[in-house]
C-alpha cells in the first residue's frame, strides 16, 4: 500500500533530494565554469592574434596605397607610354628617397620591359623575373619576398598604372624586411613570441617577449590580403587563484541556498496548506450554490501568464516578419536582394502562364570598377544609389527590382512587351544620367549602362536558366560596345 504523506513530510523529503541534486549541480557547474574560463582565455588570445595579423595587414596596405598613389601620377603614364627611360629613372630615384624603407623602385611597361638599368634602380634578377610573371598574368603568392643579398632582404609591392584608354604598365617598389620587423615589434605584447612567415614558411620577422618557455599556447593565423601567416606562442595565465575563489564562492552559495530552501520550503508548505483550504472553501461555496466572488490568486497568475503568452506570440510573429523584410532588403540601395529572387520569379512565371507577357533584364554599370578605383568606394556607392533610384522611377509597382551584387541589378518587368525594351532602357539610362548629375557626380559620362534581357515563356520556370540567358545577352551588349541592351531571343542590340 502506498504511503500517505502530509504536505510537510512530502516537502521535507523532497528538500533532501533537492539538496543532493543541488550539490551535484554546483560541482558540475564549478568544473564546467573552470573549463569555460580556460577556453574563453584561449579564444581571447586567438582573437588578439587575429587583431595583430590585421595590424600587419594594415601596415602592408599602407605601402600598397603609397605605391598606388605613385601609379596614379599622370607623368608615370606618360613615361611608360613614350618609353622615356631617362625621365623614368630620374623620377624613380627622386621618389625612392621619399618612401620610408624603400630599397628599389622602377617602371615596367605592358610588355614587361623595365625602363632603365636594374642595378641603378636597385632591382635584382628575382624582382625582374617576378614582374615578368605578374605582367604575363601568372600570379604568384605574395607579397613576394627576396633574400638574395644579405642585408638587402625585401618584399615587393606592385601597382597598375591606368591611363584613359589602357594600362601602359606597372609601378614596382621593394621595401626592406626591417619595416616588417619594426611593425611586428610594435604589436608584440608581454608574454608573447611572434613570427611573421612568408608563403613558403620562411621567417620574415621575429619577436620574443616570453618570460618562460613552459605552458604555452600556440596559434597560426593568416595575415589578411596576403599569403603570409602570423605564428604566435603565448603564456597561459594561471587559473589556480581563480579556481580557489570559485570553490569558496560555490561552497558559500550552496550553504546559503540550503538555508534559504529550508526556510522557504516551510513557508511555501504553510502557504500551500492555506491555499488548499481556500480552494476547498471555494468549491464548497460553488457546491452549495453560493455566488462566486472571484478566483484565487493562483488562478489570477495563471490567467496573467496565459495572456502574456498570447502577447508574446503576437510579438514573435511581428518580429519574424520584420526579420524576413530585413533579410530580403539590400542595405545600400533599399531594393530587394538575391534572397527575394526565387519567390519573386515564381510569381512572375505564374503571370506568364496566365497569358501575360514579361521580361527579365540584368542591368549593370559600364566601367564601374575604374570609378571605384579612381574615386573611391563612396563614389561607387553613390552611383549605385543613383541607379537604384532610376530603376524605381522607370518601373511600375508590380515590377520587381533586385540588386544581385556589386553593380549588377535584376529587373522583372511584368505585363511588358519585348518590343518596348529599347524605349524602356533609354528611359532608364536618361533617368540614371539625371540622377548622377543631380548628385553632383562629374564623372557621369563614364557611367553608362549595359543590359541583357530575356522574354519569359511559360516553360522557363528555372530562375537560374533565365538569369543565364539574360547574362549571355548582357555579354553581347558589352561586346557590342556597351551603353545598350540586348534581348536574348533576337540577340540584337537595343
Amino acid at each position: 500500500m502506498r504511503e500517505i504523506l502530509s504536505i510537510r513530510q512530502f516537502t521535507r523529503r523532497n528538500l533532501i533530494v533537492l539538496m543532493g541534486i543541488l550539490c551535484l549541480l554546483m560541482s558540475a557547474l564549478f568544473f564546467g565554469l573552470r573549463a569555460y574560463l580556460l577556453e574563453e582565455n584561449r579564444q581571447a588570445q586567438h582573437r588578439r592574434i587575429e587583431q595583430q595579423a590585421d595590424s600587419l595587414s594594415y601596415a602592408i596596405d599602407l605601402y600598397r596605397s603609397i605605391v598606388a598613389k605613385l601609379a596614379s601620377q599622370p607623368a608615370v603614364a606618360d613615361f611608360l607610354a613614350l618609353s622615356m627611360e631617362d625621365e623614368a629613372y630620374n623620377w624613380a630615384r627622386q621618389m625612392r628617397t621619399l618612401l620610408p624603407g624603400s630599397m628599389g623602385l622602377g617602371l615596367f611597361d605592358e610588355e614587361g620591359r623595365l625602363l632603365g638599368n636594374p642595378m641603378q634602380l636597385r632591382l635584382g634578377e628575382m624582382c625582374v623575373l617576378d614582374m615578368e610573371h605578374y605582367i604575363s598574368g601568372d600570379m604568384l603568392p605574395g607579397p613576394r619576398v627576396h633574400r638574395g643579398m644579405r642585408g638587402k632582404e625585401h618584399f615587393d609591392v606592385v601597382a597598375t598604372v591606368h591611363s584613359l584608354d589602357d594600362t601602359p604598365g606597372v609601378v614596382f617598389a621593394s621595401f626592406g624586411l626591417a619595416t616588417m620587423q619594426q611593425a611586428l615589434e610594435r604589436i608584440t605584447l608581454p608574454g608573447q613570441a611572434l613570427e611573421l612567415a612568408a608563403y613558403d614558411g620562411s621567417p620574415i620577422a621575429r619577436t620574443d617577449r616570453l618570460a618562460s618557455q613552459d605552458n604555452l599556447l600556440e596559434y597560426e593565423v593568416p595575415v589578411p590580403d596576403t599569403d603570409w601567416v602570423l605564428r604566435a606562442r603565448m603564456e597561459i595565465p594561471p587559473l589556480g587563484p581563480v579556481a580557489a575563489y570559485l570553490a569558496g564562492t560555490f561552497s558559500a552559495l550552496v550553504t546559503i541556498l540550503a538555508l534559504f530552501l529550508f526556510l522557504s520550503s516551510r513557508t511555501i508548505s504553510n502557504l500551500f496548506v492555506r491555499e488548499m483550504e481556500s480552494i476547498h472553501q471555494l468549491i464548497r461555496g460553488l457546491h452549495e450554490g453560493e455566488p462566486v466572488s472571484g478566483l484565487s490568486p493562483r488562478l489570477q497568475e495563471t490567467r496573467q501568464i496565459f495572456n502574456g503568452i498570447l502577447q508574446l506570440t503576437r510579438n514573435i510573429a511581428s518580429y519574424q516578419e520584420y526579420l524576413r523584410r530585413q533579410s530580403t532588403t539590400d542595405e545600400l540601395t533599399g531594393l530587394l536582394n538575391r534572397r527575394a529572387l526565387k519567390e519573386a520569379y515564381a510569381g512572375l512565371v505564374d503571370s506568364v502562364k496566365s497569358g501575360k507577357s514579361a521580361c527579365l533584364a540584368i542591368i549593370d554599370v559600364d566601367h564601374f570598377k575604374p570609378v571605384n578605383d579612381l574615386y573611391g568606394h563612396a563614389m561607387g556607392d553613390q552611383v549605385l544609389k543613383c541607379l537604384a533610384e532610376a530603376l524605381g522611377s522607370s518601373t511600375y509597382d508590380d515590377d520587381v527590382c533586385i540588386r544581385l551584387g556589386g553593380d549588377e541589378f535584376l529587373v522583372m518587368l511584368r505585363e511588358f512587351e519585348p518590343s518596348s525594351l529599347r524605349h524602356w532602357f533609354e528611359t532608364l539610362s536618361r533617368n540614371f544620367r539625371s540622377n548622377l548629375a543631380a548628385a553632383g557626380i562629374a564623372e557621369a559620362d563614364q557611367c553608362t549602362l549595359s543590359g541583357g534581357a530575356v522574354a519569359l515563356t511559360p516553360d522557363l520556370e528555372d530562375p537560374g536558366l533565365a538569369l543565364h540567358l539574360a547574362d549571355q545577352a548582357l555579354y553581347q551588349a558589352k561586346q557590342a560596345g556597351r551603353n545598350r541592351i540586348v534581348l536574348h531571343s533576337s540577340a540584337s542590340p537595343g
